[in-house]
């Protein structure tokens, strides 16, 4: 398991990812330890989780693919191609 040092400045996405390992160690302890409607409690938690990663790392993508489509039209306007792609 990596270890988090609060102080350092993480995206959303990396965020997400140190939830859902220490979900994983938690649902884990508590099957191991016959506690497995805790256990599946937070196997549901994780499972949202997981979800909320793959938002981020949607909204992650569409921000990067945004950019680059406004450079591209800046590029092509300071070049007077004004036609479109």
């Amino acid at each position: 398991m990596t270890k988090v040092d609060p102080t350092d400045e993480l995206t959303p996405v990396q965020e997400i990812e140190a939830a859902i390992t220490l979900l994983r160690v938690a649902r884990n302890f508590l099957r191991s330890s016959g506690a497995r409607r805790a256990g599946d409690a937070v196997a549901r938690a994780l499972k949202s989780a997981e979800g909320a990663r793959r938002h981020a790392e949607n909204k992650e993508l569409s921000k990067v693919v945004c950019e680059l489509a406004w450079a591209e039209a800046i590029r092509r306007m300071e070049a007077g191609d004004a036609t479109n792609p």
